[in-house]
């Protein structure tokens, strides 16, 4: 049809985003909250189990990562949504905290990895050079999506049938919406078919048909991965975004059961929380052109700046007009948290090792991801609020900020080549 391969990549990549954020972020912090009161769990309790699962991801993540580089994302990401399916259909049935530990924790958490957050950006990375933010945009608009769609989708069963029958609604849609379109859509690399990163020509400059690689005119730094960890720049960029995932992930998960604590109705957060997505919806592309005409950490560290604001407005909110304005003010930066955390990397290391390069930063930043939550439900449970929780995140926000200033690409002068003007 004349349409570049790699944006059916972006398709399947968008999905499982879709799938896995409005899932494990979105659904679930819509469940907190009637889960916990009908079950008598504290909600650091259910949370713990979010931590154990993100802990499961982390650990198999250096796995998969070297998986992907060596076969591709098809069989990864087809195979780990539906053992993430059949994870979330008995949840429905579920009677006690051991139970839910065991399959959201456990079982959900070794699937996650492979499903969305380390498979799509990997693969989409692979496809794209010189349009690898837009691409990236494109995939971190899933992240959003997935939240305009599961929140009411999910609010809604609950109120309409229960809790119970929202976990067999969400895994029925996990094995439709994700498994037969990553079989059929995934390939590895643009090489292994013939084609270009970006769609680029065979040939350039007069030279004859094949002679120039359109991904040698641009330029990449492709390094292995045990290069890689010996770096300063990737200790202090895996720092910057380990911090700064810590409050990203407690205000995606968080936010819709904080604004039912300072008083707006379940409806009326789940509305402002579709708010928020909307807002992440509509930055995405601005966030990946921005990162291609402008260096990838000079846009993370305007991200994590923009985030400190985010991060203080929500400890204001105590009305919906209110909690509309935190909403966007955190939607405008959280639109690029999964955009410029996955770019980041590929921009610094390059397409070879990438896999394997994630896999050990997911190791660290899932961690710290499911450690904010477990940190800011645990102040709840103590103080009765989220307030101290979100002001020691925008403390690490700052801090974040200025990590990544620091953080200066490494250079691999062998491997270096000129760059071109972006598309």
């Amino acid at each position: 049809m004349g349409l570049f391969y790699g944006w059916y990549i972006v398709g399947v990549a968008f999905l499982g985003f879709f799938v896995n954020a409005g899932i494990t972020l979105y659904a679930f912090g819509v469940l907190i909250k009637p889960m916990s009161e009908e079950l008598d769990w504290p909600r650091s309790a259910m949370v713990g189990a979010g931590t154990l699962a993100a802990v499961a991801g982390a650990v198999v993540s250096p796995w998969i990562g070297r998986l992907i580089d060596r076969y591709g994302t098809r069989t990864v990401m087809a195979v780990s949504a539906t053992l993430a399916g059949a994870s979330l259909l008995p949840l429905s049935w579920v009677q006690s905290l051991g139970q839910f530990y065991l399959l959201y924790g456990a079982a959900n958490g070794l699937a996650r990895p492979g499903m969305g957050g380390l498979s799509g950006p990997t693969a989409v990375a692979n496809w794209f050079i010189r349009k690898r933010g837009r691409a990236m945009g494109f995939v971190a608009a899933g992240v959003s999506v997935g939240g305009i769609v599961f929140v009411p989708l999910t609010q809604w069963v609950i109120e309409a049938w229960g809790w119970r029958a929202a976990w067999t609604v969400l895994a029925m849609a996990t094995w439709g919406l994700l498994v037969l379109p990553a079989w059929v859509f995934l390939r590895r690399r643009p090489e292994d078919m013939g084609l270009l990163p970006d769609g680029g020509p065979r040939g350039a400059g007069g030279k004859e048909q094949g002679a120039i690689p359109w991904a040698l005119q641009i330029e990449e730094s492709n390094w292995e991965a045990r290069a890689a960890l010996r770096t300063r720049a990737f200790w202090l960029v895996l720092v910057a975004w380990a911090l700064g995932s810590m409050g990203s992930s407690s205000l995606f998960l968080l936010q819709t059961s904080s604004y039912a604590d300072r008083g707006l109705t379940p409806a009326a957060a789940a509305m402002v929380t579709s708010v928020f997505a909307f807002t992440t919806l509509w930055v995405k592309l601005p966030w990946g052109i921005f990162a291609e005409r402008l260096h990838v950490r000079l846009c993370c560290v305007a991200y994590f700046v923009l985030s400190v604001v985010g991060a203080v407005a929500q400890v204001m909110v105590h009305d919906v007009p209110t909690a509309l304005v935190a909403a966007v003010l955190y939607g405008v930066p959280a639109g690029g948290t999964v955009q410029l955390s996955s770019q980041v990397w590929a921009d610094y290391f390059g397409r070879q090792s990438l896999g394997a390069i994630r896999g050990y930063t997911m190791l660290f930043q899932v961690s710290s991801q499911a450690g904010g939550p477990l940190f800011a439900t645990g102040v709840f449970d103590f103080t009765g609020s989220y307030n101290l929780a979100f002001g020691v995140f925008a403390v690490t926000f700052l801090a974040a900020a200025l990590l990544m200033a620091l953080a200066v690409p490494p250079k691999l002068a062998s491997r270096q080549v000129p760059r071109v003007a972006p598309a």
